[in-house]
Protein backbone atom coordinates (compact mmCIF):
# COMPACT_ATOMS: atom_id res chain seq x y z
CA UNK A 1 0.00 0.00 0.00
CA UNK A 2 3.03 2.57 1.14
CA UNK A 3 4.83 1.43 -2.64
CA UNK A 4 1.73 2.43 -4.16
CA UNK A 5 0.71 5.42 -2.42
CA UNK A 6 4.01 6.90 -3.39
CA UNK A 7 3.64 5.63 -7.27
CA UNK A 8 0.67 7.77 -7.15
CA UNK A 9 2.03 10.62 -5.69
CA UNK A 10 4.68 10.25 -8.09
CA UNK A 11 1.86 10.20 -10.58
CA UNK A 12 0.38 13.34 -9.32
CA UNK A 13 3.67 15.40 -8.68
CA UNK A 14 5.11 14.70 -12.47
CA UNK A 15 1.00 15.63 -13.52
CA UNK A 16 1.24 18.75 -11.80
CA UNK A 17 4.91 19.22 -13.25
CA UNK A 18 3.91 18.81 -16.55
CA UNK A 19 0.34 21.27 -16.27
CA UNK A 20 3.48 24.03 -15.18
CA UNK A 21 5.05 23.12 -18.18
CA UNK A 22 2.40 23.63 -20.20
CA UNK A 23 1.10 26.73 -18.56
CA UNK A 24 4.42 28.24 -18.76
CA UNK A 25 4.92 27.80 -22.49
CA UNK A 26 1.65 28.65 -23.11
CA UNK A 27 2.76 32.33 -21.31
CA UNK A 28 5.74 32.40 -23.31
CA UNK A 29 3.87 31.80 -27.10
CA UNK A 30 1.68 34.59 -25.78
CA UNK A 31 4.52 36.82 -24.85
CA UNK A 32 5.71 35.72 -28.95
CA UNK A 33 5.17 38.60 -31.28
CA UNK A 34 5.23 36.02 -33.65
CA UNK A 35 2.25 34.74 -32.23
CA UNK A 36 0.09 38.25 -31.92
CA UNK A 37 -1.98 40.31 -34.00
CA UNK A 38 -0.73 43.58 -32.66
CA UNK A 39 1.95 44.88 -30.14
CA UNK A 40 0.11 44.89 -27.04
CA UNK A 41 2.22 47.37 -24.69
CA UNK A 42 1.59 48.19 -21.48
CA UNK A 43 1.56 51.88 -19.76
CA UNK A 44 1.68 52.12 -15.56
CA UNK A 45 1.14 55.43 -14.59
CA UNK A 46 0.04 57.19 -11.95
CA UNK A 47 -3.11 58.95 -13.09
CA UNK A 48 -4.84 59.84 -9.29
CA UNK A 49 -2.47 60.03 -6.31
CA UNK A 50 0.35 62.36 -5.57
CA UNK A 51 2.57 61.77 -8.73
CA UNK A 52 -0.84 62.53 -11.15
CA UNK A 53 0.81 65.35 -11.99
CA UNK A 54 3.57 63.41 -13.13
CA UNK A 55 1.56 60.47 -14.43
CA UNK A 56 -1.03 62.51 -17.00
CA UNK A 57 1.29 64.24 -19.06
CA UNK A 58 3.31 60.98 -19.18
CA UNK A 59 0.11 59.46 -20.41
CA UNK A 60 -0.91 61.29 -22.80
CA UNK A 61 2.89 62.05 -24.36
CA UNK A 62 3.06 58.15 -24.49
CA UNK A 63 -0.30 57.95 -26.42
CA UNK A 64 1.05 60.32 -28.92
CA UNK A 65 3.73 58.59 -29.37
CA UNK A 66 1.40 55.41 -29.94
CA UNK A 67 -0.49 57.85 -32.67
CA UNK A 68 2.35 58.58 -34.58
CA UNK A 69 3.77 55.18 -34.69
CA UNK A 70 0.43 53.69 -35.73
CA UNK A 71 0.00 56.57 -38.28
CA UNK A 72 3.16 55.33 -39.90
CA UNK A 73 2.09 51.99 -40.48
CA UNK A 74 2.61 50.27 -37.05
CA UNK A 75 5.98 48.06 -35.60
CA UNK A 76 6.78 45.90 -38.56
CA UNK A 77 3.35 46.33 -40.29
CA UNK A 78 1.78 45.15 -36.76
CA UNK A 79 -0.24 48.28 -35.06
CA UNK A 80 0.79 49.53 -31.57
CA UNK A 81 -2.74 47.98 -29.03
CA UNK A 82 -1.37 50.39 -26.21
CA UNK A 83 -3.37 49.38 -22.33
CA UNK A 84 -2.94 51.24 -19.58
CA UNK A 85 -3.29 51.05 -16.16
CA UNK A 86 -3.42 53.73 -13.43
CA UNK A 87 -0.77 52.93 -10.28
CA UNK A 88 -2.87 55.16 -7.96
CA UNK A 89 1.25 56.40 -6.80
CA UNK A 90 1.37 53.78 -4.19
CA UNK A 91 2.99 50.93 -3.50
CA UNK A 92 0.75 47.79 -3.85
CA UNK A 93 -1.34 49.54 -6.70
CA UNK A 94 1.66 49.86 -8.99
CA UNK A 95 2.40 46.35 -8.39
CA UNK A 96 -0.72 45.32 -8.96
CA UNK A 97 -0.94 47.54 -11.97
CA UNK A 98 1.86 45.58 -13.64
CA UNK A 99 0.83 42.30 -12.66
CA UNK A 100 -2.31 42.80 -14.66
CA UNK A 101 -0.48 44.15 -17.42
CA UNK A 102 1.72 41.36 -17.18
CA UNK A 103 -0.13 38.31 -16.33
CA UNK A 104 -3.82 39.17 -18.16
CA UNK A 105 -3.00 41.19 -20.66
CA UNK A 106 0.25 39.55 -21.52
CA UNK A 107 1.84 42.86 -23.04
CA UNK A 108 5.21 42.86 -24.71
CA UNK A 109 6.85 45.84 -22.71
CA UNK A 110 5.69 48.34 -20.40
CA UNK A 111 6.50 52.24 -20.28
CA UNK A 112 6.49 53.32 -16.76
CA UNK A 113 6.06 52.62 -13.80
CA UNK A 114 5.54 56.80 -13.00
CA UNK A 115 7.85 57.05 -10.13
CA UNK A 116 9.31 53.47 -10.45
CA UNK A 117 11.98 54.97 -8.03
CA UNK A 118 10.08 55.73 -4.80
CA UNK A 119 7.33 52.33 -5.52
CA UNK A 120 10.02 49.69 -6.28
CA UNK A 121 7.54 47.03 -5.41
CA UNK A 122 6.90 45.88 -8.86
CA UNK A 123 10.67 45.69 -10.33
CA UNK A 124 10.60 42.01 -9.15
CA UNK A 125 7.19 41.31 -10.85
CA UNK A 126 9.19 43.29 -14.05
CA UNK A 127 12.77 41.14 -13.79
CA UNK A 128 10.62 37.94 -12.98
CA UNK A 129 8.52 38.01 -15.83
CA UNK A 130 11.08 39.45 -18.09
CA UNK A 131 9.30 42.30 -19.79
CA UNK A 132 10.66 45.48 -20.12
CA UNK A 133 9.75 48.26 -18.32
CA UNK A 134 11.18 51.81 -19.54
CA UNK A 135 9.69 54.41 -16.78
CA UNK A 136 10.16 57.98 -17.92
CA UNK A 137 10.98 59.25 -14.72
CA UNK A 138 13.10 56.29 -12.64
CA UNK A 139 15.71 57.43 -10.77
CA UNK A 140 18.19 54.38 -11.33
CA UNK A 141 20.30 55.76 -8.61
CA UNK A 142 17.45 54.47 -6.31
CA UNK A 143 17.42 51.12 -7.62
CA UNK A 144 21.29 50.98 -7.64
CA UNK A 145 20.82 52.33 -3.53
CA UNK A 146 18.47 49.24 -2.64
CA UNK A 147 21.06 46.90 -4.42
CA UNK A 148 17.58 46.01 -6.80
CA UNK A 149 17.96 44.16 -9.97
CA UNK A 150 18.12 46.46 -13.17
CA UNK A 151 17.90 43.69 -15.51
CA UNK A 152 14.94 44.72 -17.30
CA UNK A 153 13.86 48.16 -16.26
CA UNK A 154 15.90 51.09 -18.03
CA UNK A 155 14.91 55.12 -17.64
CA UNK A 156 14.36 58.20 -20.16
CA UNK A 157 14.75 60.10 -17.17
CA UNK A 158 18.37 62.18 -16.82
CA UNK A 159 20.51 60.95 -14.40
CA UNK A 160 19.87 62.56 -10.84
CA UNK A 161 23.74 62.74 -10.17
CA UNK A 162 23.81 65.45 -12.63
CA UNK A 163 20.80 66.83 -11.21
CA UNK A 164 22.18 67.06 -7.95
CA UNK A 165 26.22 68.63 -9.29
CA UNK A 166 23.71 71.27 -11.27
CA UNK A 167 22.41 72.05 -7.96
CA UNK A 168 25.66 72.06 -5.71
CA UNK A 169 27.56 73.89 -8.58
CA UNK A 170 25.54 77.18 -8.11
CA UNK A 171 25.63 76.76 -4.14
CA UNK A 172 28.95 76.35 -4.86
CA UNK A 173 29.13 79.62 -6.91
CA UNK A 174 27.40 81.70 -4.61
CA UNK A 175 29.66 80.57 -1.72
CA UNK A 176 26.93 78.46 0.31
CA UNK A 177 28.77 77.03 3.08
CA UNK A 178 26.49 75.99 5.72
CA UNK A 179 23.50 73.77 4.25
CA UNK A 180 21.00 71.74 5.62
CA UNK A 181 18.79 68.77 4.83
CA UNK A 182 15.03 68.16 5.44
CA UNK A 183 13.49 65.26 3.48
CA UNK A 184 10.82 62.18 4.52
CA UNK A 185 11.90 58.49 4.45
CA UNK A 186 10.22 57.55 1.21
CA UNK A 187 13.13 56.41 -1.15
CA UNK A 188 13.51 59.07 -3.82
CA UNK A 189 13.58 61.41 -1.26
CA UNK A 190 16.49 59.04 1.03
CA UNK A 191 18.43 59.09 -2.61
CA UNK A 192 18.47 62.74 -3.81
CA UNK A 193 19.37 63.84 -0.04
CA UNK A 194 22.38 60.97 -0.36
CA UNK A 195 23.43 62.09 -3.63
CA UNK A 196 23.44 65.64 -2.13
CA UNK A 197 25.37 64.77 1.20
CA UNK A 198 27.86 62.45 -1.15
CA UNK A 199 28.94 65.03 -3.46
CA UNK A 200 28.96 68.41 -1.03
CA UNK A 201 32.60 67.70 -0.16
CA UNK A 202 33.35 68.22 -3.88
CA UNK A 203 31.30 71.74 -3.81
CA UNK A 204 32.95 73.01 -0.68
CA UNK A 205 29.72 72.49 1.41
CA UNK A 206 29.44 71.86 4.98
CA UNK A 207 26.24 69.44 5.69
CA UNK A 208 25.36 71.65 9.17
CA UNK A 209 21.34 70.14 10.04
CA UNK A 210 20.03 66.94 8.98
CA UNK A 211 16.24 66.12 9.41
CA UNK A 212 15.03 63.18 8.06
CA UNK A 213 11.20 62.65 8.76
CA UNK A 214 7.86 60.18 8.44
CA UNK A 215 6.62 60.21 5.36
CA UNK A 216 3.09 62.26 5.57
CA UNK A 217 4.27 64.55 8.27
CA UNK A 218 3.21 68.30 8.00
CA UNK A 219 4.35 69.64 10.61
CA UNK A 220 8.05 71.03 10.34
CA UNK A 221 7.93 73.83 12.44
CA UNK A 222 9.94 72.43 15.66
CA UNK A 223 13.06 71.74 12.01
CA UNK A 224 12.83 75.20 11.21
CA UNK A 225 13.05 76.92 14.30
CA UNK A 226 16.04 74.38 15.08
CA UNK A 227 17.74 75.56 11.52
CA UNK A 228 17.34 79.22 12.37
CA UNK A 229 19.10 79.10 15.97
CA UNK A 230 21.99 77.48 13.77
CA UNK A 231 22.23 79.82 11.06
CA UNK A 232 21.80 77.83 8.36
CA UNK A 233 22.21 79.26 4.79
CA UNK A 234 20.33 76.88 2.75
CA UNK A 235 18.45 73.61 3.32
CA UNK A 236 17.75 71.12 0.61
CA UNK A 237 14.34 69.70 0.53
CA UNK A 238 12.90 66.85 -0.52
CA UNK A 239 9.49 64.92 -0.05
CA UNK A 240 7.31 62.56 -2.08
CA UNK A 241 3.90 64.53 -2.03
CA UNK A 242 3.16 67.83 -3.25
CA UNK A 243 1.42 69.09 -0.34
CA UNK A 244 4.14 67.81 2.42
CA UNK A 245 6.43 70.31 -0.03
CA UNK A 246 3.56 72.88 0.15
CA UNK A 247 3.38 72.32 4.48
CA UNK A 248 7.49 73.17 4.43
CA UNK A 249 7.03 76.25 2.38
CA UNK A 250 4.39 77.80 3.93
CA UNK A 251 5.57 77.50 7.76
CA UNK A 252 8.90 78.45 6.31
CA UNK A 253 7.22 81.50 5.51
CA UNK A 254 5.22 82.53 8.41
CA UNK A 255 8.39 81.47 11.07
CA UNK A 256 10.29 84.28 9.30
CA UNK A 257 13.19 81.56 7.73
CA UNK A 258 15.26 83.50 5.16
CA UNK A 259 17.78 80.79 4.28
CA UNK A 260 17.69 79.96 0.78
CA UNK A 261 15.40 76.69 -0.18
CA UNK A 262 17.02 73.90 -2.72
CA UNK A 263 15.38 71.51 -4.22
CA UNK A 264 14.80 69.70 -7.65
CA UNK A 265 12.44 69.37 -10.75
CA UNK A 266 9.57 67.74 -8.46
CA UNK A 267 8.99 70.70 -6.78
CA UNK A 268 7.81 72.49 -9.97
CA UNK A 269 3.99 71.33 -9.75
CA UNK A 270 1.48 73.33 -11.11
CA UNK A 271 -1.17 72.42 -7.96
CA UNK A 272 1.12 73.34 -5.36
CA UNK A 273 1.86 76.63 -7.60
CA UNK A 274 -1.88 77.50 -7.80
CA UNK A 275 -2.73 76.67 -3.50
CA UNK A 276 0.45 77.95 -2.09
CA UNK A 277 2.09 80.76 -4.70
CA UNK A 278 3.68 83.15 -2.73
CA UNK A 279 4.89 80.16 -0.23
CA UNK A 280 7.18 78.77 -3.05
CA UNK A 281 8.52 82.40 -4.44
CA UNK A 282 12.49 82.31 -4.14
CA UNK A 283 12.72 78.30 -3.99
CA UNK A 284 15.78 77.50 -6.33
CA UNK A 285 15.36 74.21 -8.09
CA UNK A 286 17.20 72.63 -10.92
CA UNK A 287 15.16 71.35 -14.24
CA UNK A 288 15.72 69.31 -17.32
CA UNK A 289 16.82 71.70 -20.38
CA UNK A 290 14.71 72.19 -23.24
CA UNK A 291 16.59 71.49 -26.03
CA UNK A 292 15.20 71.95 -29.81
CA UNK A 293 13.93 68.84 -30.46
CA UNK A 294 11.88 68.97 -27.21
CA UNK A 295 10.40 72.16 -28.35
CA UNK A 296 9.40 70.42 -31.71
CA UNK A 297 7.60 67.83 -29.14
CA UNK A 298 6.08 70.58 -27.19
CA UNK A 299 4.35 71.84 -29.86
CA UNK A 300 3.27 69.02 -31.11
CA UNK A 301 1.52 67.70 -27.94
CA UNK A 302 -0.15 71.47 -27.65
CA UNK A 303 -0.99 71.10 -30.87
CA UNK A 304 -2.71 67.41 -30.29
CA UNK A 305 -3.92 68.57 -26.72
CA UNK A 306 -4.35 72.18 -26.91
CA UNK A 307 -2.35 72.42 -23.43
CA UNK A 308 1.01 72.48 -22.77
CA UNK A 309 2.60 69.02 -21.72
CA UNK A 310 2.34 68.44 -17.90
CA UNK A 311 5.14 67.54 -15.80
CA UNK A 312 8.23 67.54 -16.08
CA UNK A 313 8.48 63.75 -17.66
CA UNK A 314 6.34 63.92 -20.50
CA UNK A 315 8.87 64.00 -22.89
CA UNK A 316 10.41 61.29 -21.26
CA UNK A 317 7.60 59.14 -22.15
CA UNK A 318 7.24 59.86 -25.78
CA UNK A 319 10.81 58.97 -25.95
CA UNK A 320 9.93 55.87 -23.65
CA UNK A 321 7.64 54.93 -26.58
CA UNK A 322 9.70 55.75 -29.33
CA UNK A 323 12.63 53.56 -28.17
CA UNK A 324 10.78 50.66 -27.64
CA UNK A 325 9.40 50.52 -31.04
CA UNK A 326 12.73 51.00 -32.29
CA UNK A 327 13.80 47.64 -30.09
CA UNK A 328 11.11 46.12 -31.82
CA UNK A 329 11.83 47.37 -35.29
CA UNK A 330 14.72 45.68 -35.15
CA UNK A 331 13.30 42.52 -35.44
CA UNK A 332 13.04 41.62 -31.50
CA UNK A 333 10.24 39.28 -30.84
CA UNK A 334 10.07 38.63 -26.80
CA UNK A 335 10.67 40.25 -23.44
CA UNK A 336 14.38 39.00 -23.11
CA UNK A 337 15.34 40.04 -27.11
CA UNK A 338 13.79 43.37 -26.49
CA UNK A 339 15.47 43.81 -23.48
CA UNK A 340 18.65 43.41 -25.38
CA UNK A 341 17.82 45.56 -28.05
CA UNK A 342 17.59 48.42 -26.14
CA UNK A 343 20.95 48.36 -24.58
CA UNK A 344 22.18 48.79 -28.42
CA UNK A 345 19.61 50.80 -30.12
CA UNK A 346 20.34 54.42 -30.33
CA UNK A 347 17.47 56.91 -31.98
CA UNK A 348 16.99 60.67 -32.43
CA UNK A 349 14.97 61.39 -28.96
CA UNK A 350 12.94 64.18 -28.11
CA UNK A 351 14.28 64.87 -25.06
CA UNK A 352 17.88 64.17 -25.87
CA UNK A 353 18.99 64.32 -29.54
CA UNK A 354 21.08 61.13 -29.25
CA UNK A 355 18.88 59.03 -27.19
CA UNK A 356 20.28 55.75 -26.30
CA UNK A 357 21.25 54.01 -22.77
CA UNK A 358 24.48 52.87 -20.51
CA UNK A 359 25.29 50.05 -18.75
CA UNK A 360 23.19 51.10 -16.20
CA UNK A 361 19.98 51.85 -18.26
CA UNK A 362 19.70 55.04 -17.89
CA UNK A 363 20.09 57.77 -20.80
CA UNK A 364 23.27 58.78 -21.89
CA UNK A 365 23.26 62.58 -21.54
CA UNK A 366 20.62 65.06 -19.97
CA UNK A 367 21.78 68.53 -18.37
CA UNK A 368 19.72 70.29 -16.36
CA UNK A 369 19.34 74.13 -15.62
CA UNK A 370 18.84 76.11 -12.53
CA UNK A 371 15.02 77.87 -11.80
CA UNK A 372 12.74 79.58 -9.16
CA UNK A 373 9.70 80.71 -8.63
CA UNK A 374 8.89 84.62 -8.82
CA UNK A 375 5.36 86.26 -8.87
CA UNK A 376 3.61 82.80 -8.78
CA UNK A 377 5.39 81.39 -12.44
CA UNK A 378 8.13 78.88 -12.86
CA UNK A 379 10.91 80.89 -14.79
CA UNK A 380 14.95 79.91 -15.54
CA UNK A 381 16.85 81.51 -12.60
CA UNK A 382 19.10 83.81 -13.67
Amino acid sequence: MKRNSLYIALIVMLLVVGIGLVMSRREAKVAELDDLSTVRLGGAFGLSGVCAEWGEGEKKAAQMAVDEANAAGGVNGKKIDFMIEDTQCENKTTVNAVQKLVNADHVIAIVGPTWGDAYQGASPVINGSMTPAVSPDTAMEALEFQKQSIDYIFSTYAPQRKEIAALEAYAERVELKKVAMVWDQDSYSTMMTRLFEEASPFHGIQIGEKHEMPTGIQDFRTVIAKMKTANIEAVFISFLAPHTKASFLKQAKELGFRAIILSAADIQDESVLESFGSAMDGVIYTYPVANEEQKAFKETYRAKYNEDPQGPAAVNAYDAVRIIVAAIGSGAKNGQEIRNALEKVRIKGAFIGDLGFDEKHQVLGGEFELKTVRNGAFIPFK
